[in-house]
Order: structure tokens, then sequence, then C-alpha cells
């Protein structure tokens, strides 16, 4: 691969729910495509774009009066940000998204990268969510700029894509009731019993319960235990922690990734994107593995 003006020749696209920042990619051209976050209430209707217009901290403040429903990005801005690139003198695009069967957004981009004979580009369907899907992503810069030959990139990110995996939990089910992710059985049962499950994406990149936990804490522990029993498949591994609005759970769980995961390289850590808290609820805690 050639380079132009110091600057790698390969873009990388990604969705905003992808929960990675230029920080995590660097030296790479990095384009976000935002979901939208969309109130219909009097207070704050419209459409605001994920990480733009709108901050997790936002939602997750307006929750308590308004939960709003999220959309996948327009068709338009998809369309824009393939003309940014081309004008930017790309002509091979690497685009990383969540997955597919929790999302539209894989296949809108499809669509529209379709119609862009001049520039040649590599989707890849994470089948996460999350930092799981921005291990990918991370993994994509790093072999651009090991100036990585454009045909060999969907082997290799395939292969992260099977080893890396994302566990969360959730103080509150209202949120994955609402948006239709968990069914209204183990909603009920769940939210009686306060039973809280660790979630996961199976290899069709749907929500599946991975684990069980009854509260909070527990459940936690449980998800630390999951990611855990996960990364020690690999000689070594990447971790990330997220969360809502629980920025000390967090901190105590990125103590605690050193002592129960003994092969872990480098720790990420950050915020999950304002369209997952939509469908989570401010108090999610996720913990990534890639493993290699």
């Amino acid at each position: 691969m050639r380079k132009k003006a110091g600057a790698f020749l390969i873009a990388l696209i990604v969705d905003s729910c992808t929960d990675i920042t230029a920080e995590d990619v660097p030296d790479v051209a990095l384009y976000t495509l935002p979901l939208l976050v969309v109130y219909g209430g009097k207070e704050h209707c419209g459409e605001y774009r994920d990480k733009l217009d709108i901050s997790s901290e936002q939602v997750c403040e307006r929750l308590h009066t308004e939960i709003p429903t999220t959309s996948l990005p327009s068709l338009s801005s998809i369309h824009e940000t393939f003309a940014r690139v081309v004008a930017d003198g790309f002509t091979e695009a690497i685009v990383v998204t969540i997955s597919s069967a929790l999302s539209g957004t894989y296949n809108a981009i499809k669509l529209v990268s379709e119609q862009y004979s001049n520039l040649k580009t590599c989707l890849i369907d994470t089948r996460s969510i999350g930092f799981g899907a921005g291990f990918v992503a991370v993994e994509a810069a790093r072999l651009i700029r090991k100036q990585t030959p454009f045909a060999m990139f969907k082997n290799l990110l395939e292969k992260t894509v099977r080893d890396a995996k994302v566990f969360f939990c959730v103080e509150s089910l209202d949120y994955l009731h609402k948006g239709g992710r968990i069914g209204e059985v183990i909603y009920r049962v769940g939210s009686i019993l306060n039973i809280k499950p660790i979630i996961s994406c199976n290899e069709k990149g749907a929500y599946y319960i991975a684990h069980k936990a009854r509260g909070i804490k527990a459940a936690h522990k449980k998800t630390l235990d999951a990611a855990r029993s996960f990364a020690m498949r690999f000689n070594s591994c990447h971790v990330a922690v997220v969360h809502g609005a629980i920025k000390d759970d967090a901190k105590r769980i990125l103590i605690d990734i050193r002592e129960h995961i003994p092969n872990v390289r480098e720790i990420y850590s950050g915020i999950v994107s304002p369209a997952l808290i939509v469908h989570t609820g401010p108090d999610i805690l996720g913990i990534g593995v890639q493993g290699f």
C-alpha cells in the first residue's frame, strides 16, 4: 500500500456505536457515521446525531422524562461521508459496523457503498456492539498503519470478529424490554426476583443471555467472570471497560482487571454512546475482550 503526503490511502469508516474515538485509532483517517437519537416529546423533540448533537450524559439526565428511540444514520449522511472520503483523496475504505442483527446500519452503508465505483470498500459486520465492535475497528487501524494490502483486510478482520466479544449487564431491565431486546417473561421474572442477565452477542450477532445473577453487584462480578473465561482462551488479550453513568463501578472493575485477567496487554475505557444508553439505561457496565 502506498502513502500520499504522509497519509495512508485507506480510510476507516465506523458507526458511532462502535464506541471508539480518534484517540483509539491514532494516525488513521477516521470517519464516524452517527446514529440518531430521536425524541418525540415537547421538551426535546427532534433528531440528534449520536455523540455530535447529544452526549451520553444528556441522554442519562433526560431518561426520567422521556425514553427516546434511535435510528440508523440517514442515507444522505452516509452519502455525504462517502463523498467526503473520496474528496479527501482516498480510493479504498474499511467500513466497520455494529451487528446487522441489531441495527440496519450495515445494510444501509452497503447499499450506499455500491454506488461509489471509485472507492473500493471492505465492509465488516462485527456481529457485536459497543467496544466489542470497536476492537475490530482498532485492529483495522493497526493493519492500515502496517500498510497491509487491501485484499487481506477481509480475512484478517473476520478473524478479529470471531476473537472479540462483549459482555454487559444493567441495573434496570426496563430499557432492554422497551426496545424489544428481552422478552416479556424474562422482563417480568427478572424484575420481580431482582435477576440481572449478563448479555452478549451470539455468532449471528443477536443478543443472548450468557449468565444470570441476583442483584447488580453479583451481576458485575459475573460479567467480569464471563470476560475472564473468554480471555483465558487466548495467550494474550485486550480488554475494554465501558459504562453509562456508573463511573465508580467501572473504576473498580478496571482495578480488578489486572488481577482477574492476567494475560491482558492493553486496557481501554470509556462511556457508552448515547444511542446505546437509550436501549440499556444509564447503569450499563460492559466488558469487551479481544483475544489473540
